[in-house]
């Protein structure tokens, strides 16, 4: 859904119907929020993740404090009581002697957080992303 209620394709639709353009060629160019940003198949192949498996599995969230979008994916790990489970790294912080940003960049192509590595090393970059695949992938259930 966007900003005001109304599904992504509907709005398409009703674009493509003013300008004259075909929805359908229109539709299948675009990545919409739900569909996992094309990483639909690698994601549903993924197992359940136990809280302690997080670290070495090797998940890693990248944020910086302060930004809505991170603040949302860390209260969903704070309600699942995993904050503390999953690395999580700072883009702004390079204290650790390590760049952050840069190695989000060398990984993903761009420092957009939050992020999520992925043990396969592809990233999930959007905040409702990454929400849904805490709360599908992600268990404190032994």
């Amino acid at each position: 859904h966007g900003p005001f209620g109304y599904k992504v394709p509907d709005v398409v639709k009703f674009l493509c119907q003013r300008l004259g353009k075909d929805p359908a060629t229109v539709l299948g160019k675009i990545s919409h929020s739900d569909d996992m940003g094309g990483l639909s198949a690698e994601v549903d192949a993924l197992p359940i993740y136990k809280a302690d498996d997080l670290a070495n599995a090797g998940f890693v969230l990248y944020h910086f404090p302060g930004c809505k979008f991170c603040e949302r994916v860390e209260k969903v790990l704070a309600e699942k009581k995993m904050a503390s489970c999953l690395p999580i790294r700072d883009i702004h912080d390079a204290s650790s002697g390590q760049d952050n940003k840069q190695e989000l960049i060398t990984r993903g192509g761009k420092g957009q957080v939050p992020a999520l590595l992925l043990p396969s090393g592809s990233i999930l970059y959007d905040s409702n992303m990454i929400i849904r695949f805490i709360n599908t992938h992600f268990t404190t259930q032994g």
